[in-house]
């Protein structure tokens, strides 16, 4: 049996778009690797190719943490039971509460990725934590 990977994938599920981005638990570094629309399709053939590639370990989904419960939180929810199903990872949710609003702080929203820079900070965040 092959060792298990320190490679990490993080989503940023925002209301419009996916982020995406890869850690590496040994450095505790992330970057971006991407960002899609909610088009099922693209999501499901994304998702199994960036496990393709990146053969992670687990998949960490940032989750608002809120005592109110609204339609983003039971998306995410759905969106984290279709990976599991889709991967047979273990898929964690975490905090990412204001993971957005730092990394448009970070960068020109014009010209950078915020959701792939989220899933970055999303990623980071966890595995300062582990």
């Amino acid at each position: 049996m092959p060792p298990p990977s320190n490679i990490i994938i993080a989503i940023d599920f925002g209301h419009k778009k996916i982020g995406i981005a890869v850690g590496n638990m040994i450095s505790q570094t992330a970057s971006p690797i991407g960002k899609f629309n909610h088009d099922s399709f693209v999501k499901q053939e994304l998702i199994k190719q960036f496990v393709n590639d990146w053969s992670p370990s687990k998949i960490i989904i940032g989750y608002p943490e809120s005592s109110n419960e609204n339609k983003i939180h039971r998306l995410i929810l759905k969106f984290k039971s279709h990976i599991e199903s889709l991967t047979a990872l273990p898929v964690i949710l975490t905090d990412e509460s204001f993971s957005t609003e730092e990394a448009k702080s970070m960068l020109n929203p014009k010209k950078a990725p915020i959701d792939a820079l989220a899933a970055c900070i999303i990623a980071e965040q966890w595995m300062r934590n582990q």
